[in-house]
């Protein structure tokens, strides 16, 4: 069985914030794509710097 598919794990996650979505590898990949793209528009032309 699939650890994402048990109610308490489910549960357990959301609790924390976290979004329960069981996708493939490949959508996954697309939105971790999606959203360094999304976010880089934000961070390059405020000047945001980490450290």
């Amino acid at each position: 069985m699939n650890a994402l598919a048990r109610p308490a794990i489910r549960d357990a996650l959301l609790q924390i914030g976290l979004a329960v979505c069981p996708d493939s590898p490949r959508q996954v990949a697309a939105l971790v794509r999606s959203q360094a793209r999304k976010w880089t528009e934000v961070i390059r032309p405020a000047n945001i710097k980490i450290g």
